[in-house]
């Protein structure tokens, strides 16, 4: 069975029922001996991480659907979560099929994004280090005031 109508069918469970106990769910549906059982735990993850669902105990054997579950369930389900391109994409696999320009091109968008963070991060910490010498020089200025002010009164 493909992986896609897989995880289609494990969200609209959650979403049927939840908590959802995942094993006994993939037990009854596909049976103990099939490849659909046995990928289970890679399935759940992988909704559990695009954040259709969270696991709802500590040893990881129940689902509950999110908010975000429920808001793709209600406009079509998995099928349409993954036309709305709002699946995450492993870095390792978009490498895989895209062509080296691509990467190239995503290296130098990357080295740009760096060189930016980079001369803004610089502006910040020389704004820091105007404001408090600023700082310091009304600090010692007031300091001033108040002992011209004392010295008068006499």
């Amino acid at each position: 069975m493909n992986r896609e109508l897989l995880l289609e069918e494990l969200l609209q469970a959650a979403y049927a029922n939840s908590p959802l106990p995942v094993y006994d769910l993939a037990l009854e549906k596909w049976g103990q001996d099939s490849e659909a059982f046995r990928s289970t735990k890679s399935l759940v993850d992988e909704l559990v991480e695009e954040k259709l669902l969270h696991f709802n105990d500590a040893q990881r054997t129940q689902v509950q659907i999110t908010n975000y579950g429920r808001y793709w369930m209600s406009h079509g389900g998995y099928m349409e979560f993954l036309k709305g391109g709002e699946r995450k994409q492993k870095e390792h696999h978009e490498h895989s099929h895209h062509g080296s320009n691509h990467s190239a091109h995503e290296l130098q968008m990357r080295e740009e994004l760096r060189e930016a963070r980079l001369k803004f991060t610089r502006y910040r910490i020389v704004t820091y280090w105007w404001s408090f010498g600023l700082s310091l020089i009304s600090f010692f200025l007031s300091l001033l005031s108040i002992f011209l002010i004392v010295t008068n009164k006499k």
